[in-house]
């Protein structure tokens, strides 16, 4: 495995440790919402390739924390709520390669 995928997947696991405490500290939903969307950007932008799974990834983890460690909620709820925030992180992750593709093609770089 390369550098920047153990790095990654490092950034990954420790951005959901930090999200999963923020849900479980905080009521401030579009705070969260926004650090899902800046988490799977910045993801994105680091591995492009494996851009689909950061938003799979890093969205599920506000639900998951209720769920381990909360308020359980509803069942209809949590699944909406995940498809939710995985759709805003697929967004993000997305929006991390057009990022990355621009800034290649602006400097020239192919990386």
């Amino acid at each position: 495995m390369k550098l920047q995928t153990i790095a990654a997947y490092v950034l990954l696991v420790a951005a959901d440790a930090f999200l999963m405490s923020a849900e479980l500290h905080t009521d401030d939903s579009g705070i969260l919402a926004g650090m899902v969307v800046l988490t799977a950007l910045f993801l994105g932008c680091l591995h492009p390739q494996r851009a689909w799974q950061w938003g799979l990834l890093v969205g599920p983890s506000l639900p998951l924390s209720d769920l381990l460690f909360g308020t359980p909620m509803k069942p209809r709820d949590a699944m909406l709520l995940v498809l939710f925030l995985s759709a805003i992180g697929m967004i993000g992750a997305y929006g991390g390669v057009l990022i990355r593709k621009t800034l290649a093609a602006a400097t020239g770089l192919s990386r």
